[in-house]
């Protein structure tokens, strides 16, 4: 079940990921329908609020494609890692690894610091 923290950090994680974005699709220039993708999934808790980990994906390549995140996992791996490259994924391995989970206070100050970079 959701928290209310829950909500508030899922609302600033989904725009700062798509002001980092451009608020367009990460695979194709779309920008209807977009959805934010967690790239390792939710229940990694290093990893749920962390704008490296979010992926802008139009409705098609988030769901509604036979290439897309939830149908085709492994083509969408390999195309993020050709995108965003290994030094990426090596990043956000390593911090999925780290022990010290934030709290929501932290978390909440870190995303708001991305959308003001953003914005400016």
């Amino acid at each position: 079940m959701k928290t209310a923290h829950d909500v508030k950090l899922l609302k600033l994680w989904r725009e700062a990921a798509m002001l980092r974005a451009g608020e367009k699709c990460a695979l194709c220039p779309n920008t209807d329908r977009l959805n934010c993708h967690h790239y390792f999934g939710r229940k990694n808790r290093q990893l749920r609020w962390d704008i490296d980990n979010a992926v802008i994906l139009c409705y098609t390549h988030h769901v509604g494609g036979k290439y897309s995140a939830h149908n085709d996992p492994e083509w969408f791996r390999e195309r993020m890692l050709y995108i965003r490259g290994q030094e990426w994924l090596d990043k956000i391995k390593v911090k999925s690894r780290q022990e010290k989970g934030l709290v929501f206070e932290e978390i909440r100050d870190k995303l708001e610091a991305s959308i003001n970079h953003y914005i400016k």
